[in-house]
């Protein structure tokens, strides 16, 4: 495709591209437009808006269960662990000073839970048996005394007797906040371009750009913010690939509980949106099936969410499921992201292990400051 010469002025030969108009390589652009003020930046998104993760996620505003720290803790060092704490929270809190308050991404803090089934009794008592220790190591994490707290389940769940309750987490609407980045993108000149997936490119005296769509581009600075997408560029990355299917009922009349929701460490998550109840995760089902890059839906998993819903949240059968979707995140060796100079010219940021709207905006930071 030719480009005419008005729309080779508005798009090509920018001083920074950024692949990908996930939550990443929005605010990648933005913490660049403040770094430089003069700069061309655009981002070329493949979709119509944002995908992968960014739009298709369950709106936690969270830094890790109880049960996920245990996990971590279990695999990795407590200085990891602790370092992984503070660059969520760091992250969450970057992200809410973009604005000028929290309803502009719809961000409630109604709490966070981790639920436990009835045969799960071993592990609450554990857990909760070792309070201090995990409060501790959020202290040290974000300056926070007594986040986690033991309570009497006050919920209409079929559920072992106790929560464990975190006063910080919270929810937002996706929606809203992919907008409200949208505008702010736009009131910062930065160019988004929607049906622009990135065949190849070529580093010369300038990075040649080669697109699906026929069109061809030249920039100066070239930045990945394409997640589990990436490792079609860059196959040595440890980037893995994992899918998580999601599910959202109708509203329902008498729901009267809000807040989000944890059980089998993290792996399953469960939140109020409204009057709806939205239901997500358990990849750990059939792992090696939900390792792909391929979205989509299948019959284990949504079984799973739905029989979940009837039969430990007490949804009657005949409420209806809305809507049914999946989304793409990417893991690794380790849980910290991946930032790296590939060539002079060219980097990326990627890899957010299922925490993107927690470290999206301090992995945006520093990806900014290595360009």
């Amino acid at each position: 495709m030719n480009l005419s010469f008005w729309e080779s002025r508005y798009i090509n030969n920018s001083d920074i591209c950024v692949i990908g108009a996930g939550l990443v390589g929005l605010i990648s652009a933005i913490e660049l437009r403040l770094k430089y003020p003069n700069a061309k930046i655009i981002i070329a998104e493949r979709g119509f808006i944002g995908t992968g993760a960014s739009t298709k996620n369950a709106g936690f505003a969270c830094f890790g269960s109880i049960g996920e720290i245990k996990d971590d803790i279990d695999n990795r060092t407590e200085e990891e662990c602790i370092d992984l704490i503070s660059k969520r929270w760091v992250g969450l809190n970057r992200l809410r000073a973009l604005f000028h308050d929290d309803q502009e991404i719809g961000l409630e803090f109604n709490g966070s839970y981790e639920i436990f089934t009835n045969e799960e009794t071993e592990k609450a008592n554990s857990l909760s048996n070792n309070l201090e220790y995990f409060n501790n190591i959020v202290d040290q994490a974000i300056g926070e005394q007594d986040v986690f707290a033991v309570q009497e389940n006050p919920f209409p769940f079929h559920i072992y007797p106790n929560v464990i309750c975190n006063r910080l987490e919270g929810q937002l609407d996706v929606s809203e906040l992919i907008h409200s980045l949208h505008k702010l993108c736009a009131k910062n000149d930065i160019h988004i371009l929607n049906g622009f997936s990135l065949d190849s490119y070529i580093e010369k005296d300038n990075i040649a750009l080669e697109f699906s769509n026929g069109i061809s581009l030249e920039t100066s600075k070239l930045v990945f913010a394409t997640n589990a997408f990436t490792k079609k560029f860059f196959p040595e990355l440890d980037l893995i690939p994992y899918r998580n299917q999601l599910v959202i009922t109708e509203p329902i009349d008498d729901l009267d509980w809000k807040g989000t929701f944890h059980y089998n460490s993290g792996l399953g998550y469960f939140r109020n949106v409204g009057k709806r109840i939205l239901i997500g995760g358990r990849r750990d089902l059939d792992m090696e099936r939900e390792q792909t890059t391929d979205f989509g839906i299948t019959d284990l998993i949504q079984d799973h969410l739905v029989e979940f819903l009837q039969n430990t949240l007490k949804v009657e059968p005949n409420v209806r499921i809305e809507n049914r979707w999946s989304g793409i995140l990417a893991h690794g060796d380790t849980k910290a992201p991946i930032l790296r100079k590939i060539s002079e010219n060219v980097l990326c940021a990627v890899r957010l292990g299922g925490m993107g709207i927690a470290i999206a905006s301090n992995t945006a930071k520093e990806l900014a400051d290595l360009v």
